[in-house]
């Protein structure tokens, strides 16, 4: 496993390292569908997550959600604070990688890691189309 990197080895293809819930098959649609999606996760406000598919380290993808929450909330009751609206979603982009965090409903997110210049008007609709599939899933 190649920790720098957060991405298995080529002859270690990544573990799971938690059981698959019905989230896992809807969050692996933008995988299977979208080339260049390397990761997504569905994970709370506290940074747990509930869920993940992707090609990546299970345990940095989770780490990455984690940190996106932690993100998202600061710089939501900042906004909050300020009287500036609810964030829609918000993109970190890197020299290689781009991510994508939107609520799926109040305290729930959806993160998705892409390669650098993956993301497409597509890619963004079908990520919204995800987290819709997951809102509907959990029953909110």
């Amino acid at each position: 496993m190649s920790r720098s990197s957060g991405k298995p080895d080529s002859s270690e293809p990544a573990q799971r390292d938690m059981d698959k819930s019905p989230f896992a098959a809807i969050i692996g649609r933008l995988r299977e569908n979208f080339r260049g999606v390397e990761a997504a996760a569905f994970f709370d406000s506290e940074g747990e997550t509930i869920d993940y598919d992707g090609e990546l380290d299970p345990f940095a993808t989770r780490l990455l959600a984690a940190h996106h929450g932690v993100i998202y909330s600061s710089f939501q009751s900042r906004l909050d604070w300020l009287h500036l609206g609810r964030i829609d979603s918000f993109e970190i982009r890197t020299s290689e990688r781009e991510t994508l965090t939107l609520p799926v409903a109040e305290d729930f997110y959806l993160m998705v890691v892409m390669q650098a210049g993956a993301s497409s008007v597509q890619l963004r609709a079908a990520i919204e189309e995800v987290a819709l599939a997951l809102h509907e899933e959990a029953g909110f």
